[in-house]
C-alpha cells in the first residue's frame, strides 16, 4: 500500500507537471506573419501625418503585436489590431516594423526572438515641397528709379 501511494503522488506530480496530455504547456509557435503599411510614406506640409496599420495573416492568441521605430522605442503596442498616426519633424525619417512576440516590452529595444517580423516601412517629412520665385520690376536702380 505504501508503494502504491508513492505510485500515485509521483505520477499526479507528473500530470501536474506536463498536463494531462504528458506535454509542456509552452505556447505555440505563432506560425503566421505580421505586415506594416502606411497611407503615406513621404509627407510634407499637405500631408503631415502618416498612418501605419497592421495586419496578421492569423489571429494573434495569446502574442502580442508592437511597432518599434528604428531607434528601438516602441512606438505602439494594439490589444489585437489597429494603426499607428506619425507625425514627424521636417526633413526627417524613421524606419518602423513591426514585431509579433509573447510580449513587447515598453522600455527596451524589439523582442530578441520574436515569432514574426514584418517589412520595414520608413517614413520622411520632406516638409515644404513647393517653389518660391522672386521677381522685381527693375534690375537696376538709378536716379529716376531707386527701389526695385
Amino acid at each position: 500500500m505504501r508503494i502504491h501511494v508513492i505510485v500515485g503522488l509521483v505520477g499526479a506530480l507528473l500530470v501536474s507537471a506536463l498536463g494531462p496530455t504528458g506535454l509542456s504547456h509552452a505556447a505555440e509557435p505563432y506560425g503566421g506573419s505580421v505586415s506594416l503599411s502606411a497611407d503615406y510614406t513621404q509627407l510634407d506640409t499637405e500631408h503631415p501625418t502618416a498612418k501605419l496599420s497592421i495586419s496578421t495573416s492569423k489571429p494573434l492568441g495569446s502574442y502580442r503585436v508592437g511597432i518599434y521605430d528604428d531607434t528601438g522605442k516602441l512606438k505602439y503596442t494594439p490589444i489585437y489590431y489597429g494603426s499607428l498616426t506619425v507625425n514627424l519633424p521636417t526633413n526627417t525619417s524613421r524606419t518602423y516594423t513591426a514585431y509579433v512576440a509573447t510580449s513587447v516590452p515598453s522600455d527596451q529595444p524589439p523582442p530578441a526572438n520574436p515569432e514574426a517580423v514584418s517589412a520595414p516601412v520608413t517614413i520622411t517629412n520632406n516638409g515644404y515641397t513647393g517653389s518660391v520665385s522672386l521677381s522685381a520690376d527693375y534690375t537696376q536702380l538709378d536716379t529716376e528709379h531707386p527701389t526695385a
